[in-house]
């Protein structure tokens, strides 16, 4: 448990912010179907050690080895009620063939918050195009891409071998192009990694509106970024370019930001730090786990204000 958490964001409109936390490994029906637990505020009054089980709403996975929870992230609110909703990864579910992966969404109003929920009788679905793609990865609700008034999100498939292996891509999906299920293949917005074993999508994240034009930015994460060097690299694409959808590649990127030595993997994960310098600029986080500074692996993270 805590392989993942995330803010989930306001899910039963009661003013307090609520916790989404995966446990990718736990047995339900099977080995490692995975499941994700929402937290409520409202249940967390009182300090001390808690128990998830006496606080947390489980959403299951149900397939062998699919791993659900092995990403979580806030939706947003993509369906315009109000209430945000949940995203929930699951890197090893095989339907779309062993590995392809998939990843839900969960409506806050579809939400039973007093009873344990299989995934696939509650969430919208979207799957992985071939196997070992590995969809699901990662997740991020990146608000309102193409300013409709619905908030939009990705889905990362790091593994996906079109083209190359390992090359990794990115699905962008539209708040109002929603289906139960969905091919990941059909997805709105298709973004393609560079090289072999990049691993693009590894990480996936809202960059906020850097530009300020309306539209709101996403980053994508290539830690592996030229392999056996990898250096790493974080790709921020602007909303201006993706808002009509279409298929992309990440040199489509308006700022690229690169490891410092060959192996810092920079871009293994990606958070927000908020308005740390007060000037009213969201800075945006980067790791790089394998930086080497004083000692080996050291790590590293750096923290972007700025842009060229």
């Amino acid at each position: 448990m805590g392989w993942s958490i995330a803010s989930a964001g306001d899910v039963d409109g009661d003013n307090k912010g609520d916790l989404l936390i995966g446990a990718d490994g736990r047995d339900h029906i099977l080995d490692t179907t995975g499941t994700a637990y929402l937290v409520r505020g409202r249940d967390l009054d009182e300090t001390g050690l808690i128990y998830i089980n006496s606080v947390g709403t489980p959403f299951m996975g149900t397939y062998q080895g699919e791993k659900a929870g092995v990403s979580v992230a806030s939706a947003g609110d993509v369906d315009g009620d109000g209430l945000d909703d949940l995203l929930i990864g699951a890197k090893g579910n095989g339907e779309m063939g062993p590995e392809a992966g998939a990843a839900y969404l969960v409506l806050a109003q579809d939400i039973n918050f007093f009873d344990p929920t299989e995934l696939p009788q509650i969430g919208y679905q979207f799957l992985g195009e071939r196997a070992l793609d590995e969809a699901g990865s990662s997740v991020a609700g990146v608000g309102d891409i193409n300013a409709d008034g619905l908030d939009d999100f990705l889905i990362g498939a790091p593994s996906s071998k079109y083209n190359h292996q390992g090359m990794g891509k990115v699905y962008g999906v539209f708040g109002e192009t929603m289906s139960t299920q969905q091919l990941l293949a059909n997805s709105p917005i298709i973004i393609e990694g560079l090289f072999p074993q990049d691993h693009t999508g590894h990480a996936v994240a809202s960059a906020g509106d850097i530009d300020s034009d309306g539209f709101m930015d996403i980053r994508i994460a290539s830690p592996s970024l030229y392999f056996h060097h990898h250096p790493g690299a974080v790709y921020i694409l602007e909303g201006g370019t993706l808002k009509e959808g279409g298929r992309f590649s990440v040199h489509d990127a308006r700022f690229v930001l690169q490891g410092e030595n060959g192996g810092d993997m920079l871009g293994f994960s990606l958070g927000f730090a908020g308005d740390v310098y007060d000037n009213g600029t969201q800075a945006l986080l980067i790791g790089a786990p394998a930086y080497d500074g004083s000692g080996e692996d050291q790590g590293s993270i750096y923290i972007v204000t700025e842009y060229p």
